[in-house]
């Protein structure tokens, strides 16, 4: 089971994950992805501390939003990203912590 908890502080788009991104929760990631992409958002911080697995639909959700903030001219930032999942080959910066996420943004 997927849940995700959002919120939007200066400008930035934080998404927490938690459970298990996979081809059955994937759909939960529409809403956002949509948000992203009516609203031109630039910057998201994807917080995947509580994600204790991902599948390859959970990744392809994962590339679609990083197309459309790219499309945007914006950036998605990883953080508290657990060793296990692997998520360094999707080409996405990672850091430590959302606060450390929050100052790469510099806005």
């Amino acid at each position: 089971m997927l849940k995700i908890q959002s919120e939007i502080k200066q400008g930035i788009l934080f998404i927490r994950l938690s459970g298990i991104l996979s081809w059955r929760s994937a759909f939960k990631l529409e809403k956002y992805i949509k948000i992203v992409k009516n609203y031109k958002v630039k910057f998201l911080i994807l917080n995947c501390l509580n994600l204790k697995n991902i599948d390859e639909m959970g990744i392809l959700k994962l590339v679609k939003l990083d197309r459309i903030i790219r499309d945007n001219k914006g950036q998605i930032l990883m953080c508290e990203v657990p060793l296990e999942l692997q998520l360094n080959k999707l080409n996405l910066m990672i850091l430590e912590d959302e606060k450390s996420a929050v100052k790469m943004i510099n806005i």
